[in-house]
């Protein structure tokens, strides 16, 4: 293994850790919004785009954090793509896929009126990205304690 690649591999580790861990803070975050923000049922069409960003810092935190998350999933997979693991790619790209599952329920929430549904792909799409980041933190550290030669 090179010395730039095992540079590469530290990197992502710590970036991969760092998303899992974002991942985190976002759920509880989420929750907290889910059970203590009540949005009006007065808003046009069910939009909440405009009432949260003049009502809930709560909600406002959750979607940029949740923002946040997606392009360090894209950094992620473009240092997956680096690290040249096949495996390591796979989890990185189906990791991205699921935080953007996620992120596109959010925004399908605040759109449509609240709906139980678009909270439920929410929890689901938080779910399969932590399954995958964490199986990509495990090949990572595999990867790194794995016998030279």
């Amino acid at each position: 293994m090179s010395s730039n690649e095992n540079g590469i591999g530290r990197v992502l580790t710590a970036l991969v850790l760092a998303d899992a861990l974002l991942l985190v803070v976002q759920y509880a975050l989420g929750m907290y919004v889910n059970l203590f923000v009540q949005f009006p049922d007065s808003l046009p069409q069910g939009n909440g785009w405009s009432w949260v960003f003049s009502h809930s810092s709560a909600t406002v935190a959750h979607v940029a954090l949740g923002t946040a998350i997606a392009l360090l999933s894209i950094v992620v997979l473009g240092l997956s793509i680096a690290h040249r693991r096949a495996l390591v790619i796979t989890t990185s790209a189906l990791g991205l896929l699921m935080v953007l599952f996620a992120w596109w329920s959010g925004s399908d929430f605040l759109s449509r009126g609240q709906k139980n549904a678009s909270s439920y792909t929410m929890a689901i799409g938080f779910v399969g990205a932590v399954v995958f980041y964490i199986w990509q933190i495990i090949l990572l550290f595999r990867h790194r304690t794995a016998p030279k030669g």
